[in-house]
């Protein structure tokens, strides 16, 4: 899915976050933390994560302290510059499951389990409200949410039936628009949120930098460029 091309500012586009994307389909990004940060000296050199113990997340939550001190900071920076991301999946790596820190008076907490419990905080609709919502047919089975090419085993898939009662009205939006991405990126229902809200905030800010309407001076210096800054700003709305 692409954005359509930019046609002016619109007075009556809401440009707020919808709830849908800020405790939802935003949270797709926890796919892409991955398990440590590599270290990498001036020399290109990386170092030996089984050795060091390396930057593991699970060991430097709220640790920046420890780091600095017994670490370069220079290393730090050249290996997460020389480091790929996890894949854009549903996947989301063991740090950030059960190691990851709590808030006061809690030890670790399941990053994923804070994910759907944070959606039923805000009221978002289930899986299949959602995709109606937003014009999209509502499934009849969780057979039909896993895309052909998803690496969600079998057994994966045969305890969420078991655990929503083979009932796909129970499947929350996180966990649905999850079972949906695969390596290739978010599924249909993230897609069509990132692209709303992306499109909303473009067209109804009156300060966007292509609007050449509000006669400030800005729309007029980027005129010129809009094509390169669009390619920037939606990289991840153009595939």
């Amino acid at each position: 899915m692409k954005m359509l091309e930019y046609a002016g500012y619109k007075t009556y586009i809401n440009p707020g976050i919808t709830h849908e994307f800020q405790a939802a389909a935003m949270r797709f990004g926890h796919t892409m933390v991955p398990a440590a940060v590599y270290k990498r000296n001036k020399y290109c050199v990386f170092s030996n994560l089984t050795q060091t113990g390396g930057n593991r997340m699970c060991n430097v939550f709220w640790n920046s302290q420890n780091i600095s001190e017994n670490v370069a900071i220079e290393e730090i920076i050249l290996g997460m510059a020389s480091q790929r991301a996890e894949r854009e999946d549903h996947v989301i790596v063991e740090d950030l499951r059960t190691f990851s820190y709590g808030p006061h008076g809690y030890s670790r907490v399941d990053l994923v389990a804070t994910d759907i419990m944070r959606g039923r905080d805000h009221g978002l609709p289930d899986y299949n409200t959602a995709r109606e919502m937003l014009g999209l047919k509502a499934v009849d089975s969780f057979l039909d949410i896993v895309p052909n090419n998803s690496t969600i085993t079998a057994e994966k898939l045969r305890e969420l039936l078991e655990m929503h009662g083979d009932d796909v009205r129970k499947l929350d939006l996180w966990t649905g628009g999850m079972m949906e991405s695969t390596s290739e990126g978010p599924g249909e229902l993230f897609t069509h949120i990132i692209l709303d809200q992306f499109s909303r905030i473009r067209d109804g800010d009156r300060f966007w930098f292509e609007n050449q309407a509000n006669g400030y001076v800005a729309a007029t210096i980027f005129h010129n460029k809009s094509s390169k800054h669009r390619s920037v700003t939606f990289i991840g709305c153009t595939s």
